[in-house]
């Protein structure tokens, strides 16, 4: 039976806790390119959930649909009771769920989290420099034949309703 203050009854034999969670938004991540060994840095986000006194084994963490699921339970020495906590965070579809990377070090558990690269970021670097500059120079021009065409027809139609 749980208490006002969040945590379990005494005779139970567990003290459940919320623990402390900060997030970092649009951190720059050193990512390492597979393929031909460069880094380079990606936007993601970083979840630090704070775990003081938890060893790596005593974490468990894994993706269930759309939900990342992270429980952990501490032995209990013999003047304490066992301290477990669970934990549900749910994955945008912004990012990249196949890349997510989990650390712990120092008592903090760090959840990495890249986000998705949008699909005109993409075709640009198929075009490479030269072709984004072809495609603005196109779009420039473009967009100076629409304002001559609003200009011209402004004017024209300021001329006949005089």
């Amino acid at each position: 039976m749980a208490n006002n203050d969040g945590c379990s009854d005494l005779n139970s034999g567990y003290i459940d806790f919320e623990p402390y969670c900060k997030w970092r938004r649009g951190e720059k991540i050193k990512q390492e390119n597979s393929k031909d060994g460069k880094i380079k840095r990606e936007l993601g986000d970083i979840l630090e959930i704070h775990l003081q006194g938890f060893k790596r084994e005593q974490l468990k963490a894994y993706i269930d649909g759309n939900t990342l699921k992270l429980t952990g339970e501490m032995e209990p020495d013999e003047y304490t009771l066992i301290r477990r906590f669970s934990k549900e965070i749910d994955i945008s579809k912004d990012y990249q769920t196949d890349n997510i990377k989990l650390s712990f070090n120092l008592g903090v558990l760090s959840l990495t989290m890249l986000k998705k690269v949008p699909l005109w970021r993409q075709a640009l670097k198929q075009l490479g420099p030269e072709g984004f500059l072809c495609t603005m120079e196109m779009e420039m021009q473009e967009k100076l034949v629409k304002i001559t065409a609003a200009v011209f027809l402004g004017m024209t139609v300021g001329y006949l309703s005089c």
